[in-house]
């Protein structure tokens, strides 16, 4: 990122929240037109290409019709392998990850769903289902969320390995209606599985 010649770089204490790689931004309002070509010409120019590329995936964000969703984008080439746009598609995390968000084996079981580059937490029963957002999403750590798992665990989730771990967790149990009378918390034993 050049300062002054492409716009203003992001700062390194930045939202963890946001989205987009780090790099550029530039402000076009309708009086600068003219430059949007030149600067969306030269955008792409700074990252990796490939010919078989995989998808890039955006945080997931609020969509007034889908609910959350993510969105997919790989870049557009021709026959000659001339790059000339992005294609993106944006994937509603209800229709993809159903099984995740209503997951409901026994009383007291759940699964959940993170992102493993950065450990947030994206599905999960303490948080609004997917379809339930009502503005952009706040999502946590999975040490935030899951209070319970060693951070050996964590490593091994977010490494993207296979396992299980046994342990106790407290569960929060209401009494009567929860938000009149409260709740007691007692002790559980668990099993966390987990995989890729």
């Amino acid at each position: 990122c050049v300062q002054g010649i492409y716009g203003s770089c992001f700062s390194p204490s930045r939202d963890p929240q946001g989205v987009g790689p780090w790099g550029r931004t530039e402000y076009i309002d309708d009086r600068s037109a003219d430059k949007l070509k030149s600067i969306m010409g030269s955008y792409y120019d700074f990252f990796p290409f490939s010919s078989d590329p995989e998808p890039t995936y955006s945080v997931p964000t609020n969509d007034e019709h889908l609910g959350l969703v993510i969105t997919a984008a790989l870049p557009t080439i021709d026959a000659t392998d001339t790059f000339f746009g992005v294609t993106g598609v944006d994937i509603s995390m209800d229709v993809v990850f159903h099984e995740v968000a209503n997951f409901n084996i026994g009383k007291y079981s759940y699964a959940f769903l993170v992102d493993r580059e950065d450990g947030r937490v994206l599905i999960h029963r303490n948080l609004p289902k997917p379809m339930e957002w009502l503005s952009q999403p706040t999502f946590l750590s999975l040490e935030s969320m899951e209070s319970a798992l060693r951070s050996r665990e964590i490593t091994k989730i977010l490494n993207g390995d296979t396992g299980d771990y046994f342990t106790t967790v407290k569960v929060p149990i209401a009494r009567g209606n929860a938000q009149f009378d409260g709740a007691v918390t007692i002790e559980k034993e668990a099993t966390f599985y987990y995989e890729p």
